[in-house]
């Protein structure tokens, strides 16, 4: 920049010999009194980071690098990052920590940021609000991706009821086994633990009854600290949807940067110090 302007200077003095030229301190001067009382035209100019290449690309940098350092994570290229970084139904839920949330935020702070930026006109509010409502239905069917109830999850938790008219004694009841003894204790939401014997007399005397009238010590003791799981799951969850949504918004950027990617790992070293 020093050296054109050198020349710019050189040759105006020598096409123009009586003439004065402004001179290049002047210039710098008027550039700093600009960007410290910057006029509304300055101040709406949208910044860009270069690799961001006027809002044609992602900048996913730093996003990658904390992804790569969580733990349990595989570690993976940047490229087949920015194919993959929506694909978090594919990470173990058991991998889905509080460091792994961080990464979430980090990654659509940086997402909404950018799609603000390229996409000024875009209500994302009334975006991440439709998110919201779609994930709030799919987390309650148990069909969110990645958060799926697994088979048997339905018998696990809440339990299949047993109509116990057709038994007239808990033997009979013992010849269903333990799991389906369980399953009904579950569903009625008493202890289910212990022999054949005491889970069939425990479910027999039930019968007959309204729940109101069994004896307060048949049930189970709700355990606080999983519920405040749930909470985390759901939240978690809460952060992949609008990861999802930010994914399918900034489609055409996402391809663009990998191939711009493509085209720089194509190059050849002596190319790569040409453009340097």
């Amino acid at each position: 920049e020093f050296y054109s302007r050198l020349r710019a200077i050189k040759e105006f003095h020598r096409r123009h010999p009586n003439e004065i030229f402004v001179p290049m301190s002047m210039e710098f001067e008027e550039l700093n009194k600009a960007r410290e009382n910057p006029s509304e035209e300055m101040m709406n100019l949208v910044e860009f980071t270069d690799e961001e290449g006027y809002g044609k690309y992602l900048d996913l940098h730093e996003c990658y690098e904390h992804f790569i350092n969580l733990k349990g994570i595989e570690r993976t290229d940047y490229l087949t990052y920015l194919s993959t970084f929506d694909q978090l139904f594919d990470i173990p839920r058991d991998k889905k920590n509080s460091e792994y949330k961080k990464y979430l935020e980090k990654l659509l702070d940086y997402l909404q940021d950018y799609s603000l930026r390229v996409k000024p006109l875009l209500d994302l509010n009334q975006e991440m609000d439709n998110v919201v409502a779609d994930f709030e239905k799919q987390w309650e069917n148990g069909t969110f991706p990645g958060w799926q109830k697994e088979a048997g999850s339905a018998l696990a938790h809440a339990g299949a009821h047993l109509d116990l008219s057709a038994f007239s004694s808990w033997e009979e009841l013992a010849s269903l086994g333990l799991d389906r003894l369980k399953s009904a204790l579950m569903a009625l939401g008493l202890k289910c633990g212990g022999t054949l014997e005491e889970r069939a007399q425990r479910l027999f005397s039930t019968k007959g009854k309204l729940i109101s009238e069994l004896d307060p010590m048949l049930f189970t003791k709700s355990k606080p600290g999983r519920s405040r799981d749930s909470e985390k799951q759901n939240e978690i969850a809460t952060l992949e949807g609008q990861v999802y949504r930010f994914a399918e918004i900034l489609s055409e950027q996402r391809q663009a940067t990998k191939e711009n990617v493509q085209r720089k790992q194509a190059r050849t070293v002596g190319e790569r110090e040409e453009s340097d």
